[in-house]
């Protein structure tokens, strides 16, 4: 029996850099994008409409932080995150 795809939502105010997810992930039928947001709010609606397995969140979000969303949409609706950074020494939070 084959397992369903990991459902991602993807929150990346730049199209340039969700393009290039959306191309990354295309090839790979174990993973499947099932929704786009630009910013906090639009990503809160989707998380509630689509309920997505997986959320890669870009942290350099326009009107709020991504670091701020995550903090605040965790305790309503706790979803794996992957958190996205073009500089990660600049959100030493993010190191593992």
């Amino acid at each position: 029996m084959k397992s369903s795809a990991v459902r991602i939502l993807v929150v990346e105010e730049s199209s340039e850099t969700r393009d290039q997810i959306r191309q990354a992930l295309a090839s790979t039928p174990e993973f499947r994008i099932v929704g786009e947001a630009t910013d906090a709010f639009e990503a809160r609606k989707l998380l509630v409409e689509l309920k997505p397995d997986v959320m890669l969140l870009d942290v350099h979000l326009p009107k709020m932080s991504g670091l701020s969303f995550l903090q605040k949409v965790m305790k309503h609706f706790p979803v794996r995150t992957l958190a996205l950074s073009p500089d990660p020494t600049q959100n030493p939070q993010l190191m593992i």
